[in-house]
């Protein structure tokens, strides 16, 4: 989940480590460690989504990759990575 004005930092690094291919959702909205976002006034900022499966020897190098650009990122901005087993893939 990327919260900040230019999505394309973060898909970037997914291309830059070989992932086979991705899907980004826009204007993500909820709540979370940095608190909510709604796109409003009262709770400004919009999210975007990165959904990525890769390979298991591509994992950590990816996840480390992520985590290096959202310690990165400008100040307001910011990138939370989850890492999930993934049984099948069709």
């Amino acid at each position: 989940m990327y919260v900040g004005s230019n999505p394309q930092r973060i898909s970037s690094v997914l291309e830059a480590h070989g992932a086979p291919g991705y899907s980004v959702l826009h204007d993500v909205t909820g709540a979370g460690s940095h608190g909510r976002i709604e796109g409003n006034r009262a709770f400004p900022g919009i999210g975007t989504m990165l959904v990525t499966v890769v390979p298991d020897d591509q994992v950590e190098p990816l996840h480390v990759a992520l985590r290096t650009a959202g310690a990165q990122l400008p100040k307001g901005e910011s990138l939370h990575v989850a890492v999930l087993p993934v049984e099948s893939f069709v």
